[in-house]
């Protein structure tokens, strides 16, 4: 959980905020509370939907500058949370191996 402190002159007002939450001060004494997104993936061979697939490396990229590389779970599946609106591009990243 996210702690959030805010005050208002003599008053101390705190703000506990579940993950997936952004809480932003618009004014002297109002706030934007936004719940932010997230991209679930699940990556099956093509053929066989039953067979598991290892580990992936995943790369995610996004408006402002946003970079995110993780590897997927067991089976395929992974979930990016906590993104703010824009557009992403999301792409497997595959080793490169040399072969001598």
């Amino acid at each position: 959980m996210q702690k959030a402190i805010f005050s208002f002159g003599l008053l101390i007002f705190y703000s506990y905020l579940q993950p997936g939450y952004h809480l932003k001060q618009v004014g002297p004494h109002s706030f934007s509370c936004q719940k932010l997104g997230q991209i679930s993936v699940h990556i099956h061979h093509k053929d066989d939907n039953k067979e598991l697939i290892p580990s992936v490396l995943l790369s995610l990229s996004g408006d402002n500058g946003y970079r995110n590389n993780s590897v997927s779970g067991a089976g395929g599946a992974f979930i990016f949370d906590s993104l703010f609106p824009g557009m992403f591009y999301l792409r497997p990243v595959l080793k490169v191996r040399y072969w001598t």
